[in-house]
């Protein structure tokens, strides 16, 4: 025991301080006054619950990530996946608009040429087409009409040539 009579510390140190910070020391003595042994509770409480706090916050210190982690990721794990599929869908959306707004835009100069095109092509087709039957009709009509007298003047030029010669 020492002075005071409290047991001696193991090491020669403060008793209970072995690989703790040090304490200020705190008197505990018997009194008959009620003040006084107030004040000694008062003192034993604010100590312990510094103490109390120092564990909790270490603990949360060491503790908090550890403990943390794992929620943190689950709520990713739930939310991620919404949050991507939301962001592509707005992506679709926005890629759908931008390709209508640039056909809107851009098929009428790179169709236009094209129609034109395959609209001369039909028109000369069909153009052909009529005159081929157009010409046959306006031949034939000719030829039933103007080969005959043709013909018929032809023969009596002949006749009167092989008439005329002695």
């Amino acid at each position: 025991m020492d002075s005071k009579g409290s047991p001696p510390s193991p090491a020669g140190g403060k008793p209970g301080s072995a690989g703790r910070q040090e304490e200020p020391e705190i008197e505990v003595g018997v009194s008959e006054d009620p003040a006084a042994a107030e004040d000694v509770v008062k003192a034993l409480t604010a100590a312990i619950t510094k103490i109390a706090a120092d564990i909790l916050q270490k603990t949360a210190k060491d503790n908090l990530q550890a403990l943390i982690k794992p929620q943190i990721e689950q709520s990713l794990n739930a939310i991620v996946p919404a949050l991507v599929e939301h962001a592509v869908a707005e992506e679709q959306v926005l890629i759908k608009e931008t390709v209508q707004e640039t056909t809107r835009q851009t098929l009428p100069g790179m169709v236009g040429p094209i129609l034109d095109r395959l609209a001369q092509e039909i028109i000369r087709d069909e153009v052909r087409k009529l005159m081929g039957e157009a010409a046959k009709e306006i031949i034939e009509k000719i030829a039933w009409e103007v080969i005959p007298l043709q013909a018929e003047t032809e023969v009596k030029k002949e006749i009167e040539r092989l008439t005329a010669e002695p």
